[in-house]
């Protein structure tokens, strides 16, 4: 365990005393306000409270998080994943894949879990592994370390795991794969090469494009880096790129049903554009 700092608890405790002295007419009261003053929104109290300090990371700790992953690590995410479960195997079948493209805060984690057989209704009754970078970044140890105070986050945090996260992306990706069990991806940026290795690998492949205003999917991720400590590495460039590969792969011919959701509202996703190999549906 790494030892912090005392001046980093020094910091906290002020932060925290601060916000406290604070009068209620300080504190914004709507989400977008609260976000772009380095706060975060409790959407289930719709209050606003005070955020994390983003100071850069020491030199420590910057090594703790930049590892590769242990063997152990690996071996827990493949189970929460379900990599474990016989039943995401194609068995006699093609295998099945759904990818889920959305920008950062757009809700791609959400739908993942919830809505998928709303919008598949052929699917509802396959199981599958479910592959996102969320589980990858939480059972990491060392990244995990850079996110447990809750006044304080490290701005360097995202990009020191990235390149670990992609290596263990492309080993279990490949393994997963080779096994041909049923998947559900999400990804931000890289649908146009999981389109190519699935097809290698002769799945039935699927899109989700889920896209929110800007402003909504960037308030978003402001707010999940307070709470989660994740430092939000969205932008308006990234969320534009995303919306051209979701438009790309929506019309793609490879791609067996695609359905585009407008998900700015989060809790009343709408159908903006099915499309399958035979016919197209806009409304």
């Amino acid at each position: 365990m790494i030892k912090k700092p005392t001046y980093l608890g020094l910091i906290s405790f002020i932060l925290v005393s601060f916000a406290r002295a604070q009068s209620t007419s300080d504190t914004p009261t709507t989400f977008y306000a609260c976000v772009q003053q380095d706060m975060k929104w409790d959407f289930a109290s719709q209050q606003c409270s005070p955020g994390r300090l983003w100071i850069s990371a020491s030199e420590q700790l910057k090594k703790i998080i930049d590892r590769p992953y242990r063997t152990e690590e690996l071996d827990t995410i493949v189970t929460v994943m379900g990599g474990e479960n016989k039943h995401t195997i194609a068995t006699g079948e093609a295998p099945q894949a759904v990818m889920i493209l959305g920008a950062p805060g757009s809700g791609k984690s959400t739908l993942a879990g919830q809505q998928l057989s709303k919008w598949f209704p052929h699917l509802q009754h396959t199981q599958f592994v479910l592959f996102d970078g969320d589980i990858l970044r939480e059972y990491h140890q060392g990244y995990q370390q850079s996110t447990v105070d809750p006044h304080i986050g490290y701005s360097e945090n995202m990009q020191l795991i990235k390149p670990h996260v992609a290596k263990a992306k492309a080993e279990l990706l490949a393994k997963f794969t080779s096994e041909h069990r049923h998947l559900i991806l999400t990804t931000v940026e890289h649908g146009p090469k999981y389109l190519q290795l699935l097809k290698a690998h002769h799945y039935h492949i699927h899109l989700l494009g889920v896209y929110a205003e800007f402003e909504e999917s960037h308030a978003r991720g402001l707010n999940r880096a307070q709470w989660s400590g994740r430092y939000h590495l969205g932008g308006e460039q990234k969320w534009r790129r995303n919306l051209a590969d979701i438009h790309r792969l929506s019309i793609h011919p490879d791609i067996h049903h695609a359905v585009i959701l407008n998900n700015t509202n989060f809790n009343h996703p709408f159908l903006v554009k099915r499309t399958s190999q035979h016919s197209t549906n806009d409304s």
